[in-house]
């Protein structure tokens, strides 16, 4: 999944110049890893009182194997060095690195939040 995902970078939205830049693939990616954190991180919170340690560490594997396999830091930061060294400033680079961090943590807790607070 994380492999197709990579061919979305530098193919969408290749006629708008705006947003041709945008390494598509990578964010689409990181923010499915942290959806998935987020959900296996909110059924951990509540399903911690159950007392089988086998969900628990079934909704840990998922979190710790599937979220972490998809979403890749190295590739995150390579492509934040490449947009800085392209462009030759560091608007772009620095616009995608933190555009990407508060978007997966925004969304993190939107999804996380509702599933926790429910009783």
């Amino acid at each position: 999944l994380r492999w197709n995902l990579s061919f979305w970078n530098g193919q969408l939205f290749v006629s708008e110049e705006r947003l041709n830049w945008v390494p598509w693939g990578t964010l689409t990616a990181n923010i499915l890893g942290c959806m998935f954190s987020a959900i296996a991180q909110a059924m951990i919170f509540r399903f911690d009182d159950d007392n089988t340690n086998i969900r628990r560490l079934m909704l840990v594997a998922l979190k710790t194997g599937l979220a972490g396999n998809i979403s890749t830091v190295s590739t995150f930061v390579k492509e934040v060095v490449h947009l800085h060294e392209k462009f030759n400033h560091t608007r772009r680079a620095y616009l995608y690195a933190i555009g990407s961090i508060v978007l997966c943590c925004l969304l993190s807790l939107c999804i996380y939040l509702p599933l926790v607070l429910t009783v």
